[in-house]
Formats: structure tokens, C-alpha cells, sequence
């Protein structure tokens, strides 16, 4: 019997990519810790103190400026001003290691 492995879906994939990562890889400048959660600048306004919060736990972000927020995906998609399809590409090939 072969058994036959199950890929990931890109959405999956790109789910899993952690919001630190994800902050760096837009490059918001290096987190600093508030509490339980992360503040970088954000990427949707002209940000001078960072004001976009991000909860690693929850892998989540909010501005407190801007009242905006989501999940990892949706911060690719509104800092890059791409589709939800092109972000989650880019998130993937995040993930995957660099060969």
C-alpha cells in the first residue's frame, strides 16, 4: 500500500507564517515589546512612534491609529497593495527555505 502525502494549501501555509516574521519581512522596523504584544510602525499611514500592535500569540495586528487590523494575510495585502491571492504567494515562499 502507498501511502500518499497530503500537501498543505497555500492558505494554510501562508497561515502560519508568524506576524514577526511577517513585520520583518515588510521591514516595519524592529518590534518592541508593549506588554504581551509587539508595536511596529505602521504601514498605512505616515507612522513616526509605532502604532500598529501585534499579538504573536493570536498572530493578529491592529492599528490604534488607523483602527485597521486582521490577520497576516491581510497585512501583506494592505502594506504591499496586493491581492489576497499575490499575498499569500509571497507568504509561502516566506515559509519556504531558501535553496
Amino acid at each position: 500500500m502507498r501511502i500518499r502525502r497530503l500537501r498543505s494549501h497555500p492558505i494554510d501555509e501562508a497561515n502560519k507564517v508568524p506576524i514577526l516574521q511577517v513585520a520583518e519581512m515588510l521591514g516595519l522596523g524592529h518590534p518592541v515589546q508593549k506588554g504581551r504584544e509587539w508595536a511596529v510602525l505602521c504601514p498605512l499611514h505616515d507612522d513616526h512612534h509605532p502604532s500598529c500592535h501585534l499579538n504573536a500569540e493570536k498572530n493578529v495586528w491592529f492599528c490604534h491609529v488607523c483602527q485597521e487590523g486582521g490577520g497576516t494575510i491581510r497585512l501583506v495585502e494592505r502594506a504591499k497593495g496586493v491581492t489576497f491571492r499575490e499575498a499569500v504567494m509571497a507568504m509561502v515562499q516566506w515559509r519556504r527555505p531558501q535553496t
